[in-house]
């Protein structure tokens, strides 16, 4: 299946007939993001409301079991949520909340047996986090300027930092599957690919337009990466020497989410405007 989050439900699409088979119903509106734990059996939605002037509040909500059967909401927090992800052994989950007030900007790490916080990570504005498939690493992106990478084994520690220019602000960042590798997709339309113990820069790949989204194919020898503000335009990159094997053109605004199939032979991408296209990925 594919599932895919509206601002006020959650629908489930099956990915061959492309047929909406399922549809959820959050208690709450506002969805800004959907997370599944690895094993499936955990379904998290986050609805965001409010605006800076008199405050934002995020609801995390839970769906249990393969019937996803919804639990509620479980934490009611009042500051915007950036982004969150799951632990590679499903059970954690990492949240990073915003606000313009720096020094209640925090990384939240909730027990998922109890669903509550068993520990906060005072970092600052968070606005991406991405975590390594291993466990033990984490790479934040305060302000978009700049990357940090932290060991969140107890006790959490960081690990570097890698600093960015202003016109090279990170717009996102996700780990290899093997964890060696962090990918960071960048506003002047590059694209970064570090060693994920070191912090040191393999390769530098570049597009003609800001960089708002990548994935790793399951097997971690591709990279999809989408543009948008200046071409609409979905590439398909070698990961290994950095070659750009396919340009996708189907979008036309930009294009803001996408995901490979777990077993490599799909590729799907979002957009602004709500169009989603499943491309198929050939050897």
């Amino acid at each position: 299946s594919l599932v895919v989050a509206t601002p006020n439900r959650i629908e489930l699409f099956d990915i061959l007939t492309r047929e909406n088979w399922r549809s959820l119903f959050p208690q709450m509106e506002g969805i800004r993001q959907i997370e599944f734990s690895p094993g499936g059996n955990w379904l998290v939605s986050s609805s965001y409301t409010g605006t800076e002037e008199t405050g934002h509040v995020t609801s995390l909500e839970q769906w249990y079991g393969i019937d996803l059967k919804p639990l509620g909401v479980f934490g009611v927090v009042e500051r915007g949520l950036s982004d969150m992800e799951f632990s590679s052994n499903g059970l954690t989950l990492i949240t990073a909340f915003s606000t313009t007030v720096e020094e209640e900007s925090s990384v939240e790490f909730w027990d998922v047996p109890s669903w509550s916080i068993s520990n906060t990570l005072r970092v600052g504005s968070v606005l991406d986090l991405s975590i390594s498939n291993f466990g033990q690493r984490m790479a934040t992106s305060p302000h978009r300027y700049g990357i940090s990478m932290w060991n969140i084994e107890d006790p959490v520690s960081m690990v570097f930092r890698n600093p960015t220019a202003f016109t090279s602000a990170i717009t996102m960042a996700q780990f290899s599957p093997d964890g060696s590798l962090l990918a960071t997709a960048h506003y002047d339309g590059s694209t970064r690919i570090w060693n994920a113990f070191d912090g040191t820069l393999i390769r530098t790949m570049r597009a003609d337009s800001v960089v708002e989204s990548l994935a790793f194919s399951p097997d971690g020898s591709l990279l999809a990466t989408s543009s948008s503000f200046d071409d609409y335009l979905v590439r398909i990159w070698r990961v290994d020497n950095g070659e750009l094997l396919r340009t996708l053109v189907g979008h036309s605004v930009g294009v803001d989410h996408l995901l490979f199939s777990p077993f490599g032979d799909m590729l799907v991408s979002g957009s602004h405007d709500g169009q989603i296209i499943i491309w198929g990925i050939r050897p």
